[in-house]
């Protein structure tokens, strides 16, 4: 309930370019099977039996801007996609070997002279971007600057934004306010439930709502097997002298990938008020993302707040982490695209509530916390 919804948004971030649009149900179905390499890893390897290791946000802005500077710079447009998963899957793959080796080497220490303000800054930023993205989403327009934010200035627009802002908003205050550990999964539930009550009532079909854009439509990869997702990587058309392009962005999101997976770990530590083993950790993460990278997927690391949250239900068990990858890999499987089934404010309000809480964070808690 609180992995999966987020996993569907993070794929319309990374692939927010207008070139991966057509094929943007395979590749979250992508994002979602690299989720369920790393939770394999972290349920196995993480001295932290309820650890929670998933496609991170952390990671999402320069897996972005790989994707979005080859969509601009391939020569054939045929050539973009493959051109694009190769070197995505390259760049987590290495940035795997990178990570791991700072946890064999103990060198988790040097990753922490990284400045706490440029780290804050740069997660808040991350904030703001699923932010972005949680709009964009609902009107099917992309938002990367400020004059795009005129896009929801008409009336249908607003009336598309508006559920997702809310349902966003309410899932933060329910995550800061309520008592129980049930209410944030009973709330998210609740966003989709709602509008089929509403639809119900309305007297309009799911078709209805798909043509009025409430809802993806169905999109011709649906009912193909789940190895199309790798059929997509037709290394005959990728344009490898692009990928040397993209070190620049490589090389920050392994320092940024490395010091918040860190601060993760440490988090975790003061929460448990038990001291880990951070370059231990460190290794776990970097095995998670070499597997994911060469099964064709994508940077994460451990979730905290999910990590916290199993942790604080007394599941001290490694059976969380073996009920979160099978349902992921069920859906995985699953010949049809979930996205077709829910409607999108469901998903933009994920986005929404993860960048209010990014922001605030980083923004104004972590002042109070270090002052």
């Amino acid at each position: 309930i609180l992995t999966i919804p987020a996993l569907y948004g993070y794929a319309a971030i990374i692939f927010k370019d207008g070139a991966y649009q057509d094929d943007l149900a395979p590749l979250a179905k992508l994002v979602l099977f690299s989720s369920v390499v790393h939770q394999v890893v972290f349920s196995f390897k993480s001295s932290l039996p309820f650890a929670i290791g998933q496609v991170q946000d952390a990671g999402l802005i320069f897996l972005s801007s790989m994707a979005t500077s080859i969509a601009s710079n391939c020569d054939k447009t045929e050539n973009i996609l493959p051109t694009t998963l190769v070197t995505l899957s390259i760049s987590t793959a290495l940035l795997g070997v990178a990570v791991y080796l700072v946890g064999k080497f103990q060198l988790a220490t040097l990753v922490s002279y990284l400045p706490m303000p440029v780290v804050g800054g740069y997660l808040a930023f991350i904030g703001y971007f699923c932010l972005q993205a949680g709009i964009g989403l609902t009107i099917g327009a992309e938002i990367t600057t400020l004059n795009d934010w005129a896009k929801i200035a008409t009336l249908d627009n607003l009336l598309f934004v508006a559920p997702a802002l809310l349902g966003g908003v309410a899932l933060a205050i329910v995550e800061k306010k309520a008592g129980s550990w049930l209410a944030l999964p009973g709330a998210i539930v609740s966003l989709p439930i709602v509008f089929y009550i509403v639809l119900l009532f309305s007297g309009k079909s799911m078709d209805d709502a798909r043509e009025e854009g409430w809802m993806s439509s169905i999109e011709t990869e649906d009912g193909q097997p789940f190895w199309y997702v790798w059929q997509m990587f037709e290394l005959s058309k990728v344009e490898w002298e692009q990928i040397p392009n993209q070190f620049v962005t490589w090389l920050s999101m392994t320092f940024v990938v490395s010091f918040s997976s860190c601060l993760d770990v440490v988090a975790i530590e003061m929460d448990m008020g038990k001291e880990l083993d951070i370059n231990h950790e460190l290794k776990t993460v970097g095995l998670s993302n070499m597997i994911s990278g060469v099964s064709g997927g994508y940077t994460g690391s451990y979730i905290f707040s999910q990590t916290i949250f199993t942790y604080r239900t007394k599941t001290n068990s490694r059976l969380v982490g073996l009920v979160v990858f099978v349902s992921e890999f069920l859906l995985f499987l699953a010949p049809f695209n979930i996205m077709a089934f829910v409607p999108k404010y469901f998903f933009a309000a994920t986005l929404i509530y993860i960048g209010f809480d990014l922001c605030t964070e980083w923004l104004f808690h972590v002042y109070q916390k270090s002052f």
